[in-house]
């Protein structure tokens, strides 16, 4: 079974994630939703766009494609607003982080997920990266001093 996906955000984060769903038989991208024009204008040149369903909003998207699942790499403080929306559309949904701009927010989202059956998750766990294991390992052995911030680049 081919898993259809709307892209949410074609920008930046949002073409890696075309790229990647383009590699993948498992998955096809079935629209991209993107306020900006060039964002849309450049993930319509991308290899495995050739469904030609572009769009400034995701309502239309959503009334003009048939889709299993929502791919949310938009600005983070839309990510709650967006999630909702296609959780309501009956997709699954698949979201970059931050989840939402808050607790409350997200709990709507878990909440909207609940209700409709359909699953949530949050994208991009940086554990499994080597820099991160290797700080990882510098703390589990003694070799680094106690953190008591974080600023990720």
């Amino acid at each position: 079974m081919t898993i259809k996906i709307i892209h949410i955000g074609v920008g930046g984060r949002g073409r890696h994630w075309l790229e990647y769903v383009a590699q993948h038989p498992d998955f096809v991208a079935a629209a991209c939703v993107d306020v900006d024009q060039k964002a849309l204008e450049s993930a319509r040149r991308a290899s495995g766009q050739e469904h030609g369903k572009f769009f400034t909003s995701l309502e239309e998207a959503v009334a003009q494609t048939q889709a299993d699942a929502a791919l949310i790499t938009s600005p983070s403080f839309l990510h709650g607003q967006h999630a909702v929306q296609a959780l309501d559309a009956g997709l699954a949904v698949m979201v970059e982080k931050p989840f939402g701009c808050n607790l409350a927010e997200a709990q709507t989202v878990v909440d909207r997920a609940k209700a409709g059956g359909r699953p949530v998750m949050v994208a991009e766990n940086f554990r499994f990266f080597q820099a991160e294991r290797t700080l990882r390992h510098m703390l589990d052995e003694g070799k680094a001093g106690r953190i008591t911030g974080v600023v990720c680049v």
